[in-house]
């Protein structure tokens, strides 16, 4: 103590000193006052030389001092003592004495958020800073430091102050002060070298390891995880088994809205960190969610930041699922600390001061089982609109998806006045606000009086004696409420009740949907077994087979499988479904046989989700193959237990239609459309449900009829449901469709009527314009009244009609050119990526010439998406003498604004058919379908035509 003594006398006059730093400032601000002040750095300088540190206040900087605890000395600045060291650079975790001659402002940038940590105390005295932001107890901050006395300077009484322990013990004789305190800096003594460092720990949800288990070493040791089974989770997917400090990935599930890092100090000192969001402005669904003491709540923030001595800070962070699509997110978590391990000139490990976190969230889709509560707010009979005055009904609703769309099922054991199992399909848009729409039916037979019949007494589910059919329809959305959850769905309700009053009731309202559970859990059940078999050697193999005539679009399926043999290791076993599906059940593995149920106490090799979405009827092969030849075995038994729902078809014979025919069916939120093949069509996987079936072809008067789907395939007889051909007075026939892109297949029929003549042959002529002439492509001889031809090359086509009496010599009876109804073929690699049923060409062409239109002069396919109108108006001049955009391909409500609009120039030319006083507007309109698109096109000409 001797020498700090004597330097000690050397300092008349020690001054206070302020200090601040910011959140996330990268600048400390030191007040000092003139005479000396005993100061710490908390920042990394930019420039940490002497000469830059003090340039700002080099009018007033006399000298700083410091103290080398290696080499026992003092070092100063600008002029050094002899036999002393230079103060060269000035480093955080040391301490100094500045001399000033006036009161002045230090201010020290720097490139760093956080200051580096570590201090090196060594036997004896040394002068130290630590770069805490706020005072910290001493025994936290020295906490395991093997010290005897720490001193500090109190520039108010103007007197050292220190911390002096009884020897041999942590018990101070001596406690004048109890905070480590920002900015300062403090004589510390030790009895033996050591190193005061933070270190930065982490601790999130660790790996999940599932049986077998693997060989873990030491807690805290991350392994190697190579063979990850069924059941496992390896978090981030890094490859090796993560111990909760080990690990560095958050997941957030399909459940959870909140996660956490628990952010502790390994090591000795203050360990300061600051944690942000990398690119927050690509991840805004993820937040730190932090206490704000101004306002007195916690607030959603993209950076945080703290310190620890010996406490644990949890870092709580938020996944906002609203307005996202359903789906994978991923994000990143940058922690920077100031924690080291070893000399900072050295290359120090770098996850003590940066450490990266990968975030993955995962956004559900609608599949789900949910409790509904729907609340009717209307009721409508007859027109008459009125408030509802009625019970609210609870639903228990299980909604599941396949390749169709999505389903659902209300449980009839669940919710009340639904007396048997009520089927939904419908349409499921995976947008940010996860829209859907669910419809069905439930038909109920008139119930019979007085049935003494057992099964008609189950089934007599009607308390009236008409037929009764409710149709249900749900149209929702992810709920954005704040009192449910994103996992929750709400929306629009609307019920049709028919036949209990002479016309339908109709009720509507709104439904809010709680999930219960992230699977639907309402499904329809089916259970089989297989027959038990002898195992036979190798080469051989077993094949048993479980044949299926239900009909069920699997969910979920359980194989028990019971197997009695000495070699386990010897066996391949391998489901096979009627798909063509394979799973491997074992291949030559250790593990015992016996009865195992696979995805209940036994993990397949292959998962069994591929699966899913797979009709089940047929023959569902488990085949088990002896690799040696050495042992025996025997299958005792095996069983299939599969969830799903029950679906079945619909289909029908039509007679004296052609083929490609379109069959619409419609009902329960699906619009399915199919083509009519050798007078068959067939619609499968339908639930029950009431529908309606409708032909459609240009040429016939539509047919529509209404079927119940109730338990069972259905088939319409063709009496039911015909189409009537539409017979014209004079000689014509349709085309159809009339634009589209190449290949290109158009269907010609004629509707002339010809029952006086006994045998007729057709010739069809496609011809192709080019320049206004027309050259034929093909001509179809020897023909039926229908026909149909595929054009492969883009551009603008029509067709002629030759009808011939073939029992009266082949005379000719009718010859109909539809020259001026053209058939527009866009080319086929159009550069865009839009599906078939949402584009439209909208094709407009003009030729020049004496006498007006002389023919077809260019075609100008254009593209567009989603149109229901596009106008072609032609119309004379604005001003006389002076053309301007007088062609305009869009519409407007007032004549004046089409000088505003996309004209094709500022000289534009009217069309060649629009005379020289008139108007012409030429409209497309398109209107989208599922599976199908229909577009019709319509002109108007106002005033005189050429």
């Amino acid at each position: 103590m001797k020498r700090i003594t004597n330097i000690l006398l050397l300092i008349p006059l020690f001054v206070s000193i302020g200090y601040c730093q910011s959140v996330l400032a990268k600048t400390q601000t030191i007040e000092l006052k003139a005479g000396w002040n005993l100061v710490a750095l908390a920042v990394e300088p930019v420039d940490s030389s002497s000469d830059e540190i003090f340039k700002s206040i080099d009018d007033a900087f006399i000298a700083v001092w410091g103290f080398d605890g290696i080499n026992r000395d003092w070092n100063t600045f600008p002029q050094p003592l002899v036999g002393a060291s230079e103060v060269t650079n000035l480093e955080v975790g040391k301490g100094y004495w500045v001399n000033v001659t006036r009161s002045s402002t230090l201010i020290i940038e720097s490139t760093q958020e956080l200051a580096f940590g570590q201090l090196n105390l060594y036997p004896g005295w040394n002068l130290v800073g630590f770069t805490t932001e706020q005072p910290v107890s001493y025994k936290t901050i020295l906490s395991d430091v093997p010290y005897s006395q720490v001193w500090g300077f109190n520039t108010a009484a103007n007197q050292f102050e220190g911390i002096v322990l009884t020897s041999g013990s942590d018990t101070p004789i001596q406690e004048d002060f109890t905070q480590i305190e920002p900015g300062k800096a403090y004589w510390i003594q030790v009895d033996e070298q050591v190193q005061v460092g933070p270190e930065l720990a982490t601790s999130m949800p660790g790996d999940v390891d599932m049986s077998p288990l693997l060989e873990l070493a030491e807690y805290g040791e991350a392994v190697p995880w190579l063979n990850v089974s069924q059941g496992d989770e390896d978090i981030g997917g890094d490859g090796f088994y993560d111990f909760p400090n080990t690990q560095r990935a958050l997941t957030f599930g399909e459940i959870q809205n909140q996660q956490r890092i628990s952010i502790f100090n390994k090591g000795t000192g203050v360990l300061s960190w600051n944690a942000k969001i990398v690119n927050p402005g690509q991840t805004l669904w993820l937040a730190f969610d932090v206490f704000n003491e101004d306002e007195g709540k916690n607030l959603s923030q993209t950076n945080s930041f703290g310190q620890q001595t010996q406490d644990t800070h949890n870092l709580q962070l938020t996944a906002d699922r609203t307005q996202l699509a359903p789906g994978d997110y991923y994000g990143q978590i940058e922690i920077t600390s100031n924690g080291s391990v070893g000399n900072p000139s050295e290359n120090i490990t770098a996850e003590q001061q940066i450490r990266m976190i990968k975030v993955h969230m995962n956004v559900p889709d609608i599949v789900g089982a949910y409790d509904v509560l729907v609340k009717i707010d209307s009721v409508n009979y007859k027109g008459d609109v009125k408030k509802a005055d009625m019970h609210n009904p609870r639903l228990y609703l299980s909604i599941s998806e396949d390749n169709d769309g999505v389903k659902a099922i209300i449980d009839e054991g669940k919710t009340l006045l639904i007396p048997k199992r009520f089927y939904l399909t419908g349409n499921y848009i995976k947008n940010n606000a996860n829209e859907f729409a669910l419809s069905g039916s439930m038909v109920l037979p008139a119930r019979e009086v007085n049935a003494e019949d057992e099964e008609v007494q189950q089934d007599n589910l009607n308390p009236y004696q008409v037929p009764l059919q409710r149709d249900i329809t749900l149209v929702g959305y992810r709920s954005e409420s704040a009192s449910l959850t994103p996992m929750d769905l709400e929306g629009e309700y609307f019920e049709t009740v028919r036949n209990v009053l002479g016309e339908p009731i109709y009720l509507s309202g709104s439904f809010t949907a709680i999930r219960q559970d992230a699977n639907e859990i309402t499904t329809d059940l089916l259970s089989y077994s297989g027959k038990s078999a002898n195992i036979p050697e190798a080469p051989e193999k077993l094949e048993s087979i479980i044949h299926i005539d239900d009909t069920l679009i699997l969910s979920d399926i359980e194989i028990t499988v019971a197997i009695g043999h000495a070699s386990p290791e010897d066996l391949i076993v391998t489901l096979t479904s009627p798909m063509g599906t394979s799973v491997r059940l074992r291949e030559n593995s250790p593990d015992s046989v016996g009865t195992l149920t696979y995805d209940v106490n036994a993990f397949a090799l292959d998962a069994l989700t591929i699966f899913h979405d797979e009709l089940v009827t047929g023959d569902w092969i488990l085949t088990v193959e002896d690799t040696e030849a050495t042992e025996t075995g025997r299958l005792l038994g095996w069983d299939l237990a599969i969830q799903g729902t029950t679906v079945n078809s619909i289909s029908g014979i039509l007679d004296n239609l052609p083929d490609g025919t379109k069959i619409l069916l419609t009902g329960c939120g699906q619009t399915r459309i199919t083509n009519l093949h050798s007078g068959y069509f067939i619609f499968e996987r339908a639930i029950d449900c009431v529908y309606e079936i409708t032909i459609m072809h240009p040429a016939y008067i539509h047919s529509e009829i209404q079927v119940v789907l109730s338990g069972s395939d259905l088939n319409i007889q063709a009496q039911d449901l015909s189409a009537v051909r539409q017979f014209t007075d004079t000689a014509d026939f349709t085309l159809s469709p009339r634009v589209g892109f190449a290949p290109f297949t158009i269907e010609m029929t004629d509707t002339t009527d010809l029952t006086q003549v006994a045998v007729t042959n057709h010739v069809w002529t496609i011809f192709k314009w080019t320049n206004g002439q027309a050259s034929i492509v093909k001509q179809l001889d020897n023909e039926s009244y229908f026909e149909k031809y595929k054009i492969i090359e883009d551009g603008i086509y029509s067709v002629k009609m030759d009808i011939y009496d073939v029992a009266n010599g082949n005379t000719l009876l009718h010859s109909v050119d539809k020259n001026k109804e053209f058939i527009i073929v866009g080319q086929s690699q159009g550069g865009t990526s839009l599906p078939p049923e949402e584009q439209r060409i909208i094709s407009a062409y003009t030729t020049q010439g004496a006498g007006g239109h002389t023919g077809l002069g260019a075609i100008l396919p254009m593209l567009y998406a989603n149109d229901s109108a596009t106008f072609d108006i032609d119309r004379p001049p604005l001003n006389a003498g002076q053309p301007r955009f007088e062609d305009s391909n869009r519409f407007v409500p007032f004549v004046d604004d089409l000088k505003q609009s996309n004209a094709l120039g500022d000289n534009g030319s009217l069309d060649g058919a629009v005379g020289d006083n008139s108007y012409r507007v030429f409209v497309n309109i398109g209107q989208p379908m599922v599976g199908a698109s229909r577009s019709a096109k319509y002109s108007l000409s106002i005033g005189p035509t050429p």
